[in-house]
C-alpha cells in the first residue's frame, strides 16, 4: 500500500507512461492535472510532453491515505492483525487504517477536483492523473454510485479512462481501464 508515500515510479512504470503519453499523442490537450506525488508527476510529464499541454499539480488528486499501513504488502498487513479492516475496507466500509484517512475524505478532495475541472474546461479535453482509490472513487461519483461502491472498479497502472462530462448529464463512459497501449 503506497497511499501518500513518495514511491518513485521504477523502469516498468516509467515505460508504461512514457506508452500512454504516445497513445495520447496529438491529442487535444488542454490542460493535465496530476496529484504531486512523483509516481504520478512522472506519469504526467509523459502525457503532457506528447500531448503538448500545461501539467496543473494539485495534492487533492493524491491517493486515499493508508497511514500507518503504508509501506507495507497485503500480506504484511494481515499478519499485523488487520485482516478485519483489510476485508471491511475492501468491501467499502468507512472504516479509516490507523493514522490514515476515511473514504469520505478522499472521495471529498476527488469531488473537489470535479467541481473545479469540469466547468473550467467546458468542451476541452483534459487528461486527470492520479491514483488508483482517488480514480475509482471519480468515477463512482461520475456514475452517481455510492462511495462504498468503489472496489466495483478496477484499474490498472496507467489504465485509460475516457469519460465526457457534460454539466447537467450524466457522464458518458467511452473507456473504462483500456490499457491497449501496453500491448
Amino acid at each position: 500500500m503506497q497511499g501518500w508515500s513518495d514511491v518513485p515510479l521504477n523502469e516498468t512504470g516509467r515505460k508504461q507512461a512514457r506508452r500512454l503519453g504516445e497513445r495520447l499523442a496529438g491529442t487535444p490537450v488542454t490542460a493535465v492535472y496530476s496529484s504531486d506525488l512523483s509516481r504520478s508527476l512522472w506519469t504526467a510529464d509523459a502525457v503532457a510532453s506528447f500531448c503538448r499541454a500545461p501539467i496543473l499539480v494539485t495534492p487533492a488528486l493524491r491517493e486515499v491515505r493508508y497511514g500507518d499501513l503504508e509501506g507495507r504488502t497485503r500480506d504484511e498487513i494481515l499478519a499485523m492483525g488487520y485482516g478485519p479492516w483489510w476485508r471491511d475496507w475492501n468491501a467499502g466500509i468507512d472504516v479509516p487504517a490507523p493514522g490514515g484517512e476515511t473514504l469520505a475524505s478522499a472521495a471529498a478532495r476527488a469531488d473537489a477536483v470535479l467541481s473545479c475541472v469540469i466547468p473550467r474546461h467546458a468542451g476541452e479535453t483534459v487528461v486527470l492523473v492520479a491514483h488508483g482509490g482517488t480514480l475509482r472513487l471519480m468515477i463512482c461519483r461520475l456514475m452517481g454510485w455510492p462511495t462504498g461502491e468503489w472496489g466495483r472498479v478496477r484499474i490498472a497502472n496507467t489504465g485509460l479512462v475516457e469519460a465526457v462530462v457534460v454539466p447537467g448529464r450524466p457522464a458518458r463512459f467511452v473507456r473504462v481501464n483500456d490499457t491497449a497501449h501496453l500491448g
